[in-house]
């Protein structure tokens, strides 16, 4: 989101920050994860309902001429270009 230029406005959606990832076995608690220590601008991983991502996405791509989305579309197939995936069909 940082290198979009998006980070700011998808912080400000509601979400929820997950700083560290804990575990436990029987009476012992112990740290899987620790986002703190990772190289990027936020030090955890956001979570929210995929379908508020999801608007979140439409709503900045439709700054951008070339952006265009389709709702509620059954994908049937991919279009392959040089061992790429390029599309499908509309």
């Amino acid at each position: 989101m940082y290198e979009l230029g998006l980070l700011d406005e998808f912080l400000k959606r509601p979400h929820q920050e997950l700083h560290e990832l804990s575990g436990q076995v029987g009476n012992e608690t112990f740290t899987l994860a620790d986002f703190s220590h990772l190289p990027t601008h936020c030090k955890f991983v956001a979570m929210m309902p995929q379908w508020d991502f999801l608007n979140f996405l439409v709503e900045q791509g439709r700054r951008y001429p070339a952006f265009h989305v389709e709702m509620q579309a059954e994908a049937t197939d991919l279009i392959e270009e040089n061992g790429r995936i390029v599309g499908g069909p509309r």
